[in-house]
């Protein structure tokens, strides 16, 4: 049973980790803006940051929003979804998981995003996103377990004050120090496997808790520098995971991604609202409003 419990844990720690490497993939697609631990942050060590681009336009047509879907294996269910907007016209990325549970329609067919997965991979999962939030996917990247069985730890962790009861109830597991409200906490592998997890039904907070990992990880990471290593990163990660973003993607938004490191651009965190259900998760209006705003 022991060992049972150990393996399982391992399980679900790879495939935490290998989520957030999707997160990574994004970041590098539209401009490889992010730091992979201490590994590559040596490339652009002497750069200094630079002044904003006086003739630099932003273009709309530029903006791209990506579906991140985690997966233990190629061929297993989907665990986790996020979506990440980059948006041109602000130099501002938004963040936003949804829970799998998530009822949509697609054609006569009604299931959750995860059901949408199982059905029909990526694509189907993408108008399943697309029909139930009311927004529009350019891409997605999809990453198994194995890839980066290591790689949150490879980043260095996330720094972020937790939600003091869900700190709590992780420190009763032993997994975590004991923590003062309000204060931070660097998270390595394998606190975060306890924090991000895979929400349960009815589990919003946990949905919650996993935009805020995101939006700490990419407040921490984005910075001038790292726009020096970007085409490095972009070639050590791209061919590691299923996606379909290309390098057009990557190399016509370097130059907007600059400008959202230098004047250090908003990140923003969207936290879905909405009922579970017996059938699934239902979004509530106010939330279908702020995905149209934000993709707007």
């Amino acid at each position: 049973m022991e060992q049972q419990k150990s393996n399982g844990k391992k399980r679900w720690t790879a495939f935490l980790l290998s989520f957030l490497a999707a997160v990574m993939i994004f970041s590098l697609a539209v401009g490889g803006v992010m730091m992979w631990g201490g590994t590559f942050s040596n490339l652009a060590a002497s750069s200094e940051e630079s002044p904003v681009s006086e003739g630099y336009q932003p273009d709309p047509g530029q903006s791209l929003m990506v579906l991140a879907i985690g997966c233990r294996e190629r061929g297993d269910p989907a665990k986790a979804f996020a979506l990440l907007y980059l948006n041109a016209a602000d130099h501002s990325l938004s963040v936003c998981a949804l829970p799998p549970e998530t009822l949509a329609t697609v054609n006569i067919r009604t299931d959750t995003l995860a059901g949408f997965y199982d059905y029909g991979g990526a694509q189907m999962a993408e108008e399943a996103v697309q029909n139930a939030y009311n927004v529009y996917i350019n891409r997605y990247v999809r990453v198994s377990m194995e890839a980066f069985c290591t790689f949150f730890d490879l980043l260095g962790g996330v720094e972020m004050a937790l939600p003091y009861d869900m700190a709590n109830r992780v420190q009763r597991e032993g997994s975590l120090p004991a923590q003062e409200k309000g204060q931070n906490q660097l998270l390595d592998g394998n606190r975060a496997y306890e924090l991000f997890g895979t929400p349960g039904a009815g589990e919003l907070d946990q949905v919650h808790l996993q935009t805020g990992i995101l939006g700490a990880f990419f407040k921490q990471h984005i910075t001038p520098r790292t726009v020096q290593a970007s085409e490095t990163l972009f070639n050590a990660v791209i061919n590691l995971v299923d996606t379909d973003i290309t390098r057009y993607d990557y190399t016509c938004r370097v130059e907007m991604l600059e400008e959202l490191a230098r004047s250090s651009g908003p990140v923003k965190e969207i936290y879905v609202q909405g009922e579970f259900t017996a059938d699934g998760f239902l979004p509530a209006k106010g939330t279908l409003g702020d995905m149209e705003e934000t993709a707007s």
